[in-house]
């Protein structure tokens, strides 16, 4: 459907991080919707009804795996694709990350072109 964008939840505690992410992501024609923690996002993801969820691992209340567990384990929310956003380089964590649902593992700091190119393998741009 033409003109129809597709919707990304932007979940990071790093308020410029995200806003540099907003910015990018909707120039390349998303709606972006942002928020600052997974607690937050595990509560408004239903309502915001994401095609798309990038989240960082690395935050104060609920790190990102943990809340990748959760968004899994709940039926309306599983198949939701998630990218994890994480500065550890570990492959032990990419594979868990993998193994638990993950869709793609990117690294920060973030190359907001691999970030796009990873969005468009999931779900594809606005024109799909």
């Amino acid at each position: 459907m033409t003109g129809d964008k597709k919707r990304i939840l932007v979940i990071d505690d790093n308020f410029a991080a995200v806003q540099l992410i907003k910015i990018r992501l909707e120039r390349a024609g998303y709606e972006v919707v942002t928020l600052y923690s997974a607690v937050e996002g595990l509560r408004q993801v239903k309502t915001i009804n994401p095609d798309l969820i990038t989240m960082d691992i690395m935050m104060p209340d609920m790190n990102g795996i943990q809340a990748l567990e959760k968004f899994k384990a709940d039926p309306e929310t599983s198949d939701i694709p998630i990218i994890l956003v994480s500065t550890v380089d570990e492959e032990e964590q990419k594979e868990r990350s993998y193994l638990m649902g993950a869709a793609d593992y990117v690294m920060k700091p973030i190359e907001v072109e691999t970030l796009i190119s990873s969005i468009k393998k999931n779900i594809g741009g606005e024109d799909d």
